[in-house]
Formats: C-alpha cells, sequence, structure tokens
C-alpha cells in the first residue's frame, strides 16, 4: 500500500525580523515539528535579494516565534535541504555549501534556542549536490544528494538510510546509475517501506534541458524500478507524492 497525508490550514502565522537590518527578506526551505514546536529552516537575503545566509526558527504551537537566528558568518551556503530532529535537543541541518569553486555537502547540528557551536562543513574528494531529507522516525533518516563521478565525471543520484542516532551512520546506499548528470530533487517515503526518489536528469552537458525521473528503493536498499518522464520538460520545479490511487509528479512552469 501507498501512503498520503492530508493536511487542513486552520490559521495563518507570520511576523516581521527585527533582528538583522542586513537581511530583510526571508524563505522558509524546510518545516517540521515535535510536541511542543516547529522548526523552521530557511534562507534570508539582503533588500535586493542577494548575499544569502542559512535562518533558523523556532515556535511554539500558538503560533510565537521564541528564537530566529540568521547565521551570518556562513557565507558559502548555497542552498539548505534537509531538517530533522536528532534524540535529545539538537537539530540537525543538511544542505550544500561551497570551497574553492566546488559543491560540498553542509551538514551540522544547531540547538533548539538557534546556538550554533561550530561552522563546519563535510569536506569531500568530489562534488557534491544535497537534494532531500525526510524523518523516518525519532533516530533514522532517509537522504539523498547528487555527487560527481570522478571515473565518468557525471552527476549520480545517491540515496541513504542513515542513522541520526549514530553520527549519521549509513545503514544502506543505493547509487543511480545513468549516462546523464542527474539532480536528486525530492524523496517520498511509502507505507511499504519503498522509497520514491525525484531527480532531475540532463539532456547535455549545459545542463539547461532536463526532465523528471523516479527511482523506487525497496526497503533494504534494492532497486525497484525506473520511471523517465521525457514529454514534460525544462520546468522551474518539481515534486512528488502519493496514495493508493498511484504517485504524482507535480511541475511548476
Amino acid at each position: 500500500g501507498f501512503s498520503f497525508n492530508i493536511y487542513a490550514q486552520q490559521t495563518t502565522y507570520y511576523w516581521t525580523d527585527t533582528t538583522s537590518e542586513n537581511y530583510v527578506n526571508h524563505r522558509v526551505k524546510r518545516l517540521i515539528e515535535d510536541k511542543k514546536h516547529l522548526y523552521l529552516l530557511g534562507v534570508s537575503h539582503d533588500e535586493s535579494y542577494q548575499n544569502m545566509r542559512m535562518s533558523f526558527s523556532r515556535l511554539d504551537k500558538s503560533g510565537k516565534v521564541l528564537n530566529f537566528t540568521i547565521y551570518e558568518l556562513l557565507d558559502n551556503i548555497v542552498d539548505v535541504r534537509g531538517l530533522a530532529k536528532k534524540p535529545g535537543e539538537l537539530i540537525r541541518i543538511y544542505g550544500t555549501a561551497t570551497n574553492n569553486g566546488n559543491f560540498i555537502p553542509y551538514v551540522n547540528d544547531v540547538a533548539t534556542n538557534g546556538h550554533m557551536p561550530n561552522s563546519k562543513w563535510t569536506m569531500v574528494s568530489v562534488p557534491h549536490y544535497m537534494g532531500d531529507m525526510q524523518a523516518v522516525n525519532d533516530s533514522i533518516a532517509l537522504l539523498t544528494k547528487s555527487i560527481r563521478s570522478s571515473a565518468t565525471n557525471l552527476y549520480n543520484t545517491f540515496t541513504y538510510k542513515i542513522n541520526l542516532a549514530n553520527n549519521d551512520e549509513v545503514i544502506w546506499r543505493y547509487i543511480g546509475e545513468s549516462d546523464f548528470n542527474e539532480e536528486s530533487s525530492a524523496l517520498f517515503q511509502m507505507s511499504n517501506g519503498s522509497t520514491l526518489v525525484l531527480a532531475k536528469r540532463y539532456t547535455d552537458n549545459s545542463f539547461m534541458n532536463y526532465y523528471s525521473v523516479v527511482y523506487s528503493i525497496d526497503k533494504s536498499g534494492a532497486f525497484e524500478w525506473l520511471a523517465e518522464l521525457e514529454d514534460f520538460q525544462d520546468f522551474s520545479d518539481h515534486s512528488i507524492a502519493s496514495d493508493d490511487q498511484g504517485i504524482y509528479i507535480i511541475q511548476n512552469y
């Protein structure tokens, strides 16, 4: 069977940031919740929508902002794509940074009050670009990213099941084999334990033309099937969901 969540809006919360004069435009990229709080990971820009920085918020369930932090010293962050509550009081953050012109994974912990004890990123031998992450439970998460192969010089889709309680220990890893560059975009976990991975497949080296592909991976990390949506190309964004009627790909143009 498939799993699908239906959400209904109950109310709307908004607030104006007064903590920074330099970063005044904000966009939420990921949101998670526990029994008492909402946690928001986002990006903040200056008045001209330049000089992006990562930002983090904590709200109570009434919508009151308890803390909001812009990490002004993190000037090499290019995107944030993952947020998960670890066992205890820490939040795990995943994103993409740059180092010497190459994409590298940004993985760090932040306290619920916004305090980040250090600024770090993961040094890698080949460029990485983070795609999406979804928590399975309080300790386990799914993570997808794009990694450029040193053998083929192509970006492949990598998907991991990791143990958040044990320093992101890898439980299994799946590599999407392709003769094209692929950019991991989104994950969706099915109720039967399978994972859907949505990616952009680029048709040439210009990185301007692309279409959606979907990988299905079983609960042990083994390949099940691949769907290629070649008739629908060059969208601005896409996402994936499923219910007991089928799988849905949403493309924005």
